[in-house]
């Protein structure tokens, strides 16, 4: 993604110089240095401040870049150098400074000041050959980043690609997984069905570090040049509904949708002795209900288990599901009793 509200201050500009698809990137690749950047920020006021730059760049020396489904062996036998550019806005958010992550991060890392974060950027990339390709996932903040603040790294690259957009063409093209998700499929999740791991790339647990972000970018890129295969878990089936059940008539009426169902016996003796939870289950077959309750009137069970008549209450979603309900139970017999089910207005 080149969002044109983000135009580079000099040309020539990366924008003219996207690399498409797959099949426009393979020829490329020969001798290349892929350089993956994830730059992250935080919200601070409405104004998005940038706290760490990750950078993971890898010279490919044969026809195509080598792919393991590991990120620590990615890491190793491909000779990635990783580093991570971290700037003084991040120890002042809050968030950012609980991060404690030597062990889970891929690579170097710098504390620097904004200003310097390019030069630092570009001697790096001076070790490496002319032919350099610009490699990130969603890259709204790297182009951001680059066009505000350090507009000349524009020239050190012949060409750029969105991984993400890759991983969308070929999800659109092989009709791969849920249709919600093609256009702007997430990292973690991709990763994840393409079938690579490493705990040290994981997002959560405050250890999160943009390095790992970019070399998660070259694996992914890796994959997709070797048509690693995209494993999805098959689609859940539909939820169970979820019948509440109370012990008082009155919290019934505050959760179902107004079709509700009195049940008591046909000679005005004691119902059966259930819970909510055992009278919910006793109904579950029934389509539509949505909650159950249970009063047993003139005497609490427990202190007079003679005693207490007691009134069945069954709420459901629509006129339909309660009128199947009563012709089906209204006269029938339950533990011995016959009972009666009307609709309680």
């Amino acid at each position: 993604m080149c969002p044109q509200a983000l135009p580079f201050k000099k040309p020539p500009t990366l924008c003219d110089r996207k690399i498409h698809n797959l099949h426009t990137l393979k020829p490329c690749l020969p001798g290349s240095v892929l350089v993956a950047l994830d730059v992250e920020s935080f919200n601070d006021h409405g104004e998005q401040n940038v706290s760490e730059i990750g950078l993971a760049v890898l010279h490919v020396h044969g026809e195509l870049l080598p792919f393991h489904p590991g990120l620590s062996r990615f890491y190793e036998k491909n000779g990635v150098e990783a580093l991570t550019i971290r700037l003084p806005a991040r120890y002042c958010n809050g968030k950012g400074a609980k991060y404690e992550d030597p062990e889970w991060r891929y690579g170097d890392q710098v504390r620097i000041s904004e200003e310097e974060a390019g030069d630092v950027v570009a001697k790096l990339l001076s070790k490496y050959g002319e032919n350099r390709i610009l490699v990130g996932f969603s890259m709204v903040a790297e182009w951001r980043w680059i066009s505000e603040n350090c507009p000349s790294l524009a020239i050190l690259f012949s060409g750029w690609v969105d991984v993400q957009e890759l991983v969308s063409q070929r999800r659109e093209e092989e009709d791969l997984g849920p249709k919600c998700d093609r256009r702007w499929p997430g990292m973690t999740k991709t990763l994840r069905v393409m079938g690579i791991a490493d705990p040290r790339c994981a997002s959560r647990d405050n250890k999160h570090c943009p390095a790992n972000d970019a070399l998660r970018c070259l694996v992914i890129l890796s994959g997709l040049i070797h048509n690693a295969p995209f494993v999805f878990d098959p689609p859940r089936g539909p939820k169970t509904p979820v019948i509440r059940a109370f012990n008082c008539l009155g919290s019934l009426y505050r959760v179902s949708s107004g079709f509700t169902a009195m049940i008591t016996t046909d000679d005005r003796s004691r119902l059966p002795t259930v819970t909510p939870d055992s009278l919910a289950k006793l109904l579950s077959g029934y389509t539509g209900l949505e909650a159950v309750a249970v009063n047993y009137k003139w005497a609490r069970e427990q202190r007079n288990p003679s005693g207490g008549k007691g009134i069945w209450l069954a709420g459901f979603r629509s006129q339909e599901h309660l009128e199947v309900f009563i012709l089906d139970v209204d006269g029938s017999v339950i533990d011995g009793k016959q009972v009666r089910a009307v609709q309680q207005h």
